[in-house]
């Protein structure tokens, strides 16, 4: 029995899922999609059934402690050593929660009669070349559902790879999908041959597809009395010897824009900016060089926004990177001017992590938290009412899920967003295309204009800082 009280959007959406066996809730994050599928199950629930939920680790306890909330109901989180989780298995308890890795390594999963399969940020599935999602298909259970508050990450072909579980066959082929939705167009380089994707046609047509089994809403449509949240765009110079280094690359990548593959110098580019210490401890050295002059401008500018912040406001920040290394000098230099912070990262285990979000949460000395983009999936840090982008990820779904974690229900504060960018770098198109891309990516759900690949943009900023050099 669920002894929650939904609000009036999330019983709509309950209402909606109701009659439907396979569906994707797309609720933006901080909706509450846990507690709308739980509502729903309890529902559905009769005294043999078996409920399995597969989510990121980060989220598992966060599931259970909402099942123990909300129901009365008993669950098995499935964790530790293969033997004990060999017993795990064979709990036959209502709710069984397991991460996304451990279905890898767990065939025993399979062969369990489950009711109900329900995949917690199922945009893990979009790529249908992974493991992972061939794995998935395994999975013979008819009724299954996939939560997402950004089933889009990269581009419309992301539903491909949802869907595959969600309703297995749903889109036919994925060479099918392509020739419906994509346009493209066959190049080659040397031996090579491959696609290059241009943008996307006929989103309206997919919208139609979609539809009956996609829910889908936005925060604003909802949330009319959510707190306000601004952008601030911070530029910072690098130094010399990172702008030197930053145009030896440039040039490369370009080339590979135009006919190779661009993907390896993409993290250099990332790294460069946001660190030379931890640029020169990197891969990327030994092919690209070191740089001699360390001195780190964003973390400099960084070190004194959070003073200012806590000096006028007292609010609590949560600083983002990509990079851990990156997150550990930041910590180290915020301890050189006493103001505590604390790393979450994938490096921690699960306990770790919850030891750190209660020393967060409940401790006033402890005003920033530095995350990774790995480790803050699905977390509720409405505590904190400023959000830091050190670096700029390229991906707008892992924006939105940074932001997301503080701007949600709960949050009593208007949010401040600041975003650093490194002047004089494409990241100053890039940010821009970003945060459109942001707001565009309902798209897909919304129809509309046809949306341009990433790649693509990229070249035409390449373009507006270089001329066309095709």
């Amino acid at each position: 029995m669920f002894k929650g009280e939904l609000k009036n959007y999330q019983q709509e959406c309950l209402d909606w899922l109701q009659s439907r066996s396979q569906a994707l809730l797309a609720l933006q994050m901080g909706l509450g999609k846990t507690i709308i599928v739980i509502a729903h199950l309890e529902k559905r629930k009769t005294p043999l059934s078996r409920f399995l939920i597969i989510t990121p680790s980060s989220l598992c306890f966060q599931w259970s402690q909402e099942i123990k909330k909300f129901t009365d109901s008993d669950f098995t989180i499935i964790d530790g050593a293969k033997k004990n989780r060999e017993v795990l298995w064979q709990q036959k308890t209502v709710y069984t929660i397991v991460n996304y890795e451990k279905i890898l390594k767990d065939k025993i999963v399979f062969d369990i009669n489950w009711d109900v399969i329900i995949c917690d940020e199922c945009d893990r599935l979009r790529n249908i070349q992974t493991k992972l999602v061939r794995m998935m298909w395994n999975f013979k259970v008819p009724v299954r559902y996939g939560l997402s508050g950004t089933p889009i990450n990269n581009s419309p072909a992301d539903l491909f790879g949802i869907f595959s579980f969600i309703k297995p066959f749903f889109f036919g082929k994925y060479n099918n999908f392509m020739e419906q939705f994509a346009e493209r167009e066959l190049q080659s380089a040397g031996r090579k041959t491959f696609w290059v994707i241009n943008g996307w046609k006929n989103l309206d047509k997919l919208k139609v597809l979609i539809s009956p089994f996609t829910y889908y809403k936005r925060k604003e449509e909802v949330l009319l009395d959510l707190p306000e949240i601004s952008f601030t765009t911070l530029t910072v110079e690098l130094n010399k010897d990172q702008y030197k280094k930053y145009n030896e690359i440039l040039p490369m990548l370009w080339k590979e824009l135009n006919g190779g593959n661009a993907i390896e110098y993409i993290p250099a580019f990332r790294v460069l900016s946001s660190s030379p210490t931890v640029y020169n401890k990197s891969i990327n050295s030994a092919k690209f060089g070191v740089i001699n002059d360390i001195t780190n401008n964003k973390i400099s500018e960084l070190k004194e926004l959070v003073k200012n912040i806590i000096k006028f406001t007292g609010d609590k920040i949560v600083i983002f990177s990509q990079f851990v290394e990156v997150l550990k000098e930041i910590n180290e230099s915020l301890k050189k001017e006493q103001i505590n912070s604390l790393i979450y990262s994938g490096e921690l285990n699960q306990k770790g992590k919850d030891e750190i979000i209660d020393k967060f949460k409940n401790n006033v000395e402890n005003k920033v938290l530095l995350s990774s983009d790995s480790g803050a999936y699905g977390l509720n840090l409405q505590d904190a009412s400023c959000v830091v982008n050190f670096d700029l990820t390229y991906n707008p779904a892992i924006l939105a899920q940074r932001i997301s974690r503080i701007h949600r229900i709960g949050q009593m504060k208007g949010v401040q967003v600041f975003n650093f960018v490194a002047r004089k770098t494409i990241e100053e198109q890039i940010v821009g295309i970003v945060i459109e891309k942001m707001n565009n990516i309902q798209k897909i759900f919304d129809a509309g204009e046809n949306e341009k690949s990433f790649t693509n943009e990229l070249r035409e900023v390449f373009k507006e800082k270089n001329g066309d050099q095709t």
